[in-house]
């Protein structure tokens, strides 16, 4: 898993957001330019955030593909 921040708007997300993703999704964020990876305390302290919202069944809708 990998934490990213978001660059420009993209679906349920918009400039500054960060989310984790499995690292397949990530890296096609980072190539297409719509996000960067983030690493360090910021990076753990998302995916914590991520794997708690995902286990109370919280989370943003999913994104629609471009």
């Amino acid at each position: 898993m990998k934490a990213v921040k978001f660059l420009r708007h993209y679906g349920a997300y918009t400039l500054g957001d960060v989310a984790g993703f499995d690292d397949e999704r990530a890296d096609q964020l980072i190539v297409q330019k719509i996000a960067e990876e983030i690493e360090g305390q910021g990076a753990r302290r998302a995916q914590d955030q991520a794997a708690t919202s995902a286990s109370q069944g919280q989370s943003k809708p999913a994104a629609r593909k471009v």
